[in-house]
């Protein structure tokens, strides 16, 4: 069997009334040479059996037993793809019916080894919402400084990257539970310049069932500060290095607020140690 040109990779967990729109925003795209990977995470409503009675045969069930780790699921995922392109979306998320299309035509004509379309938020119910910070730039070439300083934001369901390039910095770091998304965006943008799509081709939904809506603040801005501080070890320009390390002190010391909120004052005292660690 022929592979496809590109490889779409959703991971899943009981939200099948959501998955069942962003499917079909990926079987409706303009451009068919795809498959579409539904990577479920032991859900236990009835999210296996449907893709299953899919009949296009573009569609691909990788079925895992419940462990909670998106990027185990995202991992497998790219494990089971077969085009030279990948693109992850989420879910609760959708794309516009030209996303993969415009994306794949001006990328090659760009000759990047990644791009990224802007992107749109939307509400539970698919209404569109407006960005409180004016929504999302496009920036070509290389960007690894603004997306750690946070001038540049870049939604992985928005991405479209050479599966050689996802070997290359070691897929999505299992570890992490929350930003593994960002984690791994910052890690190809460190080794490959982008180009941007200058139109928001996919919408991101914002709701309650969001994994980090579910998750206590505190214990994302944790998350948050193991990516910056794993980053920092990583990058070999000092002044990247700096970056790094000043927001993984800023998440630190927003978990340390938290706790000491919360009277976990132990906890937040800790977190405030390591933040001054972490500028010095």
């Amino acid at each position: 069997m022929q592979a496809p040109a590109v490889s779409v990779i959703v991971p899943t967990y009981n939200r099948l009334p959501l998955l069942r729109e962003t499917m079909a925003s990926v079987l409706g795209q303009t451009f068919g040479d795809l498959e579409l990977i539904i990577v479920d995470d032991g859900s236990t409503d009835g999210t296996a059996e449907y893709v299953r009675a899919m009949t296009d045969a573009r569609v691909r069930l990788v079925p895992l037993a419940h462990g909670g780790n998106v990027s185990r699921a995202l991992n497998a995922g790219v494990a089971a793809s077969r085009a030279g392109w990948l693109c992850v979306l989420g879910s609760d998320d959708v794309w516009l019916p030209t996303k993969l299309e415009r994306q794949l035509r001006e990328t090659e004509s760009a000759g990047t080894r990644w791009s990224y379309t802007r992107y749109e938020l939307m509400t539970a119910d698919g209404a569109p919402t407006p960005f409180r910070s004016g929504g999302s730039a496009a920036v070509s070439g290389w960007i690894a400084r603004p997306l750690l300083t946070d001038e540049l934001g870049v939604t992985l369901c928005a991405a479209m990257i050479e599966r050689g390039l996802i070997d290359e910095v070691g897929g999505f770091r299992e570890q992490f539970a929350f930003r593994q998304d960002y984690d791994l965006v910052v890690r190809i943008a460190l080794r490959a310049p982008v180009h941007a799509v200058d139109e928001p081709l996919v919408r991101a939904r914002v709701h309650a069932g969001r994994t980090t809506t579910l998750a206590r603040p505190e214990e994302v801005q944790l998350h948050h500060a193991a990516v910056f501080h794993t980053l920092a070890d990583e990058v070999g320009d000092p002044a990247l290095r700096r970056i790094a390390r000043r927001k993984e002190a800023q998440a630190l010391m927003g978990a340390g607020n938290r706790l000491l909120r919360r009277g976990a004052v132990l906890r937040a005292a800790r977190c405030f140690a390591r933040a001054l660690a972490a500028r010095l």
